[in-house]
């Protein structure tokens, strides 16, 4: 995960905006990141084999994103709370052979291994 700094206004708008929830909930998050309570970050993502429509959900602190995996990698905010623990879900597998999945991280692109649908796998974060 990257995480965003909180004390930059136009990073922070960015996150938390890309959150796919109601409003009230955004700015619900937002002010607990303002106040330290939470942290948030990026998780970039991408189907490592072909695009063929995997879906999978990314989640921390209890909010999940879903996202269809493409060739191009997909940056998705994820929020963290005391445990620093992020999961990714497969959700969906586009055409068999399961979901593939890799996660972007500053010294190089993870592949995660295909997973069936309903799979989670638990990631620490920093």
């Amino acid at each position: 995960m990257t995480p965003v700094d909180a004390q930059n206004p136009a990073a922070l708008r960015a996150a938390i905006s890309a959150l796919k929830l109601p409003e009230h909930q955004r700015d619900a998050i937002a002010r607990d990141v303002l106040a330290g309570r939470r942290r948030i970050g990026w998780v970039v993502v991408i189907d490592s084999m072909d695009p063929d429509g995997d879906v999978v959900a990314v989640e921390g602190a209890g909010i999940a994103q879903a996202v269809t995996l493409t060739k191009t990698w997909t940056p998705v905010p994820v929020l963290l709370d005391e445990t620093h623990r992020i999961a990714v879900t497969a959700v969906k597998d586009g055409e068999g052979g399961g979901v593939t999945v890799a996660l972007q991280t500053a010294g190089a692109p993870v592949i995660l291994r295909a997973m069936p649908v309903g799979e989670r796998l638990e990631i620490a974060a920093p």
